[in-house]
């Protein structure tokens, strides 16, 4: 970062000196133009005038000005020029000053030369007995302003640059030395620049969940691991009696599978929280995935008496499958673990606008306010005094959560206690990773 910063501020540093150059050399220029112009006009004017009165004033008196001067006869044939041999000078019928002081009375131009160093500058009065008096002058162009003084330039310029790449380097440090000091275990006792406030307050909130996740990693595993040493041990020690083995083998295999489920969990987190997850989208049908889940799911529909309605619009979509199987799979799986007995779930799937809108509602013990916006955080259990004795890793809206958004979906949640809980999906038809 501190090489990119330095080279940011070198260069934006030595641009912005050139083009300030450049800049006022153009408006050097453009002023003088205008100031060649102006004089030019007012001496033609006033020569016009005298010439109207005199018309034999130039070939009887010596004026001692700067400007070159050329009578133009109305045929376009030189009469005067106090600058050169009025002999060696072409028709002068083509010129656009003449010609446009002939139909309009006045008229100025300005011609480059054939180089690059000096332009001309005309103004021309059409006379009153129709001859043309014009006036001109010759001046540097901005490339005739710097070509002479290249040399100077050049070497303003590497100043310029070194002098850039000095503070530049200055700067750098200046910038990133609090930076590169930062306290990330602890970014709010950091005092930094005000634009890092909020990038802070993410690091905060990151370490804040990683501690947490840890924490109740360790929790959650320690429970199923103790079980399991216990029996393990009991069996060991020969402590059981015979006709026990068999029930303290079922038992330790029930607590592996636990653990085998919350470690899977965990995987599954980690890796949508890493973007690691499958990338394949293919198409498909959310009719038949629904159906398929609710399948896998009988045998606990059935256990629990529950009353199941769908109303699914043959609806199809771009989605990875595997992380939309287990998104609706959580959802509707805890539709049924948390309803009541004898109660029911609904579920709607229909599109509209290039989206696809699902709706899982269940009548069941429902999720307190105070306990709603915190449903998706990892390995927590909303009301446990109501549902300590329900297995789960506490991980499954953690993983509908992300899952959904990868998909750059929307999932909203309406519940009440004892009335039941509500969830609104809406994602997108076509791929949309994110």
């Amino acid at each position: 970062m501190q090489k990119r910063i330095f080279k940011t501020i070198a260069t934006l540093t030595t641009t912005v000196s050139l083009i300030v150059f450049f800049a006022s050399a153009y408006i050097i220029f453009y002023k003088v133009s205008q100031s060649i112009m102006a004089t030019l006009k007012e001496e033609t004017i006033l020569l016009s005038n005298i010439l109207n009165e005199d018309s034999e004033y130039l070939f009887n008196n010596k004026i001692l000005i700067d400007s070159r001067i050329t009578l133009i006869a109305y045929d376009g044939k030189v009469l005067f020029d106090n600058k050169v041999d009025i002999e060696t000078l072409d028709n002068h019928d083509d010129r656009p000053e003449f010609i446009n002081a002939i139909n309009y009375g006045q008229s100025k131009s300005i011609r480059k030369s054939d180089s690059i160093k000096t332009q001309s500058y005309y103004y021309a009065v059409k006379l009153n007995n129709g001859n043309v008096i014009r006036l001109s002058q010759e001046s540097s162009t901005v490339w005739g302003i710097i070509i002479p003084q290249i040399n100077l330039i050049i070497a303003a310029t590497i100043l310029i640059v070194l002098i850039s790449l000095f503070i530049a380097n200055i700067q750098t440090k200046k910038i990133v030395e609090p930076i590169n000091n930062l306290d990330l275990e602890n970014p709010l006792s950091n005092k930094v620049y005000p634009e890092l406030n909020d990038l802070l307050i993410s690091l905060e909130e990151n370490n804040k969940i990683k501690r947490e996740f840890s924490a109740n990693v360790s929790h959650e595993l320690k429970t199923p691991l103790t079980s399991i040493s216990g029996y393990a041990e009991i069996m060991a020690n020969e402590i059981s009696r015979a006709e026990d083995q068999k029930a303290f083998s079922q038992k330790i295999y029930d607590e592996s599978q636990k653990l085998i489920n919350k470690i899977n969990d965990i995987i599954k987190v980690s890796k949508l929280d890493e973007k690691k997850a499958e990338q394949e989208f293919t198409l498909i049908n959310y009719k038949i995935l629904i159906e398929e889940i609710l399948n896998t799911l009988n045998p606990m529909i059935q256990k629990n008496n529950i009353y199941v309605e769908t109303d699914l619009q043959n609806v199809s979509g771009e989605a990875i499958r595997s992380i939309m199987y287990d998104c609706l799979f959580n959802i509707i799986q805890n539709g049924i673990k948390y309803n009541k007995r004898y109660g029911s779930i609904y579920i709607s799937l229909n599109e509209f606008n290039n989206n696809i809108y699902i709706t899982i509602k269940d009548t069941g013990i429902g999720i307190s306010q105070e306990d709603l916006p915190r449903i998706y955080e990892r390995f927590f259990r909303a009301d446990r005094s109501c549902n300590q004795t329900i297995e789960g890793t506490g991980l499954g809206l953690a993983i509908t959560k992300h899952g959904i958004a990868r998909h750059k979906g929307t999932i909203s949640t309406y519940s009440k206690i004892n009335e039941g809980t509500i969830f609104e999906i809406i994602l997108p038809q076509k791929k949309t990773l994110i």
